[in-house]
């Protein structure tokens, strides 16, 4: 896990219980929301690209996220981010994220705590 994630998860010196609720999976620029998400519920995105033609993507924090991760690898085209956010309880549909304009497919990940 990387320490970004294991220092969201400690509050006050006492580590925190998570409960996994869901996920979505999504390929492109756009996450689904996962259902039945309230307020103050812990969303974990993570994005990863294997290959874009020219260059690493583009990297773009979801609104509302904090990102907490985002490393590019130049040489393989590649960029892998991670972003977090409390729920207010009114997230629904589509939040946008990484984009790539070449060949490079996203892979996309909404953990619903």
């Amino acid at each position: 896990m990387p320490a970004a994630i294991q220092q969201m998860m400690i509050a006050g010196g006492a580590a925190l219980a998570l409960t996994f609720l869901s996920q979505t999976t999504d390929i492109g620029t756009g996450f689904t929301y996962p259902a039945s998400i309230q307020a103050g519920d812990l969303l974990v995105a993570i994005e990863s690209t294997s290959r874009g033609s020219t260059a690493s993507p583009v990297a773009v924090t979801p609104s509302g996220f904090t990102n907490v991760f985002n490393q590019a690898d130049a040489a393989a085209f590649a960029r892998h981010m991670v972003s977090y956010k409390i729920a207010t309880g009114s997230e629904t549909g589509l939040v946008n994220g990484m984009t790539d304009s070449g060949t490079g497919t996203i892979s996309k990940q909404m953990f619903h705590f």
